[in-house]
């Protein structure tokens, strides 16, 4: 491991748990294991050391059908606590905190010892993986490729990290399944709350640890390790390492320094990406086709946009497209959001080189209309409105003489754009029409361009572009408290207001009533 790490850091021996089940590591030195129970995943001791939770799952890794267990740390029966994605448990070891992961998508906290005692809702989490802070006052997780942390009490975001590289699963998420369609990004906090580690199951991403102080992350170990757990002295630190490995590491941390310090060098963005680009051929070797194609490709295009290299992040683009299951027929929406993703991360302050990028990225859409539908949002992008409207007119007049369907991004960039240019009646036409395209339930993801476009034409009044971020966020309790004061705010005469009003209005019952059936 030193070897493929790169690094001296010094770790003791590897610990190689069975196949199924939970073990106690009694005696690393001696090799004395005790088993606990023969079956089980992801155990978490409680904070008193008095009791164990874990899951039973049909998969061999986490998923939205997982069962919550406890056990007596000494021994015993084991007894079933619900249905849920374990997250952990309170600092009093009174409660088990858990996700209803593609259920209704809320966290809850439930008293670990009796199963018939009713959860108490905690709050809304997009989220695969979210991590409860260790004063239970801050919630972190991932979400589109950012890692966010929220304060549970105001529901307002304190901090917010790109990763350098979108995790797989979001080619997904935009609509079309690809090889490898999920990739959680497990979090964890480190026993003082002033840090996270940030790993992943999937690719060569690393090891980050993210300090909250500093608001800054640094990569410090390469490879796949998808988890690192800190001891709650903080004086040492669990790592499991992925493929090729599969092992749990342990190492010595000092818990008067900030933890790179135990782990590093620590590499910046841009020093990872150069480090993943030099070793990617390597870690994906064994790989079977086309996976380690739309891997490499899609590592390419993100550690060359990283790095402000146009033309090798274009060919990883066109790489990572072409290998999708889905190419040519990938949506239109899965296109866009991979380019600016890819956009968003490209570190040129010189706006023409950023729309270079875009112009290069237009190409390689598989009809016309699309690429040019990317470069009107690429020129709204860049503040570049006339040139965004004209891009934008000629995507839809290829739209129509190729009779592709109509998408709500592409609408919603033209609603938008036509805002910017103070041209408010064909501007509120064009929202109208993108209104109409949400009458109905949709996927939180799917209706992201109506947000977008809500938040821009309300964006001088004082409460609905905050309803519009709670209701993106989940957060329906806070978005509706803002609404009513919103409406009652509203004067008679001023129908822009009312329509929008309504239009959050619709969209709140529409998800109030999508949560309440999956109750």
């Amino acid at each position: 491991p030193d070897q493929i790490w790169g690094h001296q850091t010094q770790l003791a021996r590897p610990q190689k748990p069975g196949s199924k089940g939970i073990d106690i590591i009694e005696d690393r030195q001696q090799g004395m294991i005790r088993s606990l129970v023969s079956f089980g995943f992801f155990p978490r001791w409680s904070p008193d050391s008095k009791y164990i939770a874990f899951v039973k799952s049909p998969y061999s890794f986490r998923s939205a059908f997982e069962q919550i267990y406890i056990i007596p740390a000494v021994g015993g029966k084991p007894w079933h606590l619900g249905k849920g994605v374990l997250l952990g448990w309170s600092r009093d070891s009174k409660y088990i905190y858990y996700h209803r992961y593609l259920d209704d998508w809320f966290i809850y906290k439930k008293a670990f010892d009796n199963p018939q005692a009713e959860p108490e809702r905690i709050i809304y989490s997009p989220s695969y993986f979210p991590a409860i802070s260790p004063d239970e006052k801050y919630i972190a997780y991932e979400h589109r490729g950012e890692i966010l942390i929220t304060d549970l009490d105001t529901r307002e975001t304190i901090a917010v990290w790109r990763l350098p590289i979108l995790p797989v699963y979001y080619d997904a998420a935009w609509r079309r399944p690809m090889h490898t369609d999920y990739e959680p990004i497990p979090i964890e906090w480190s026993p003082t709350g002033r840090e996270l580690s940030i790993g992943s199951e999937l690719s060569p991403f690393g090891f980050w640890i993210y300090d909250l102080g500093t608001k800054t992350a640094c990569r410090v170990l390469p490879g796949v390790v998808i988890w690192g757990r800190w001891s709650r002295d903080g004086k040492k630190m669990a790592l499991v390492i992925g493929d090729p490995m599969w092992e749990i590491w342990e190492v010595d941390i000092d818990p008067t320094r900030p933890t790179v310090d135990s782990l590093g060098p620590g590499l910046n963005e841009q020093e990872c990406c150069r480090d993943v680009m030099a070793t990617i051929d390597d870690w994906v070797v064994d790989d079977p086709e086309p996976v380690r194609t739309t891997v490499s490709g899609r590592l390419a295009a993100f550690c060359h946009a990283c790095l402000g290299q146009e033309d090798e992040c274009v060919e990883g683009l066109d790489k990572w497209l072409r290998s999708l299951s889905t190419w040519p027929e990938t949506l239109p929406s899965t296109y866009w959001q991979m380019t600016h993703s890819l956009l968003d991360r490209y570190p040129s302050a010189d706006v023409n080189a950023v729309l270079s990028l875009a112009d290069k990225a237009a190409e390689l859409a598989q009809d016309a209309w699309a690429g040019k539908v990317l470069l009107g949002m690429a020129h709204y992008r860049a503040g570049a409105y006339e040139d965004a409207m004209i891009h934008l007119e000629h995507a839809e007049q290829l739209r129509v003489q190729s009779g592709a369907k109509l998408y709500p991004d592409q609408v919603a960039f033209t609603a938008i754009t036509l805002y910017r240019l103070g041209r408010r009646q064909e501007a509120e036409e064009a929202l109208g029409g993108l209104r109409a395209m949400f009458l109905h339930d949709t996927s939180h993801d799917d209706f992201q361009p109506l947000v977008k476009a809500e938040k821009v034409f309300t964006e001088e009044n004082r409460l609905l572009p905050t309803v519009w971020d709670h209701i993106e966020h989940g957060y329906l309790d806070k978005a509706l408290e803002l609404l009513v004061a919103a409406k009652e705010s509203v004067q008679q005469s001023d129908s822009e207001v009312d329509a929008a009003t309504m239009s959050a209005q619709r969209q709140l019952a529409l998800r109030f009533a999508l949560r309440g059936a999956r109750v």
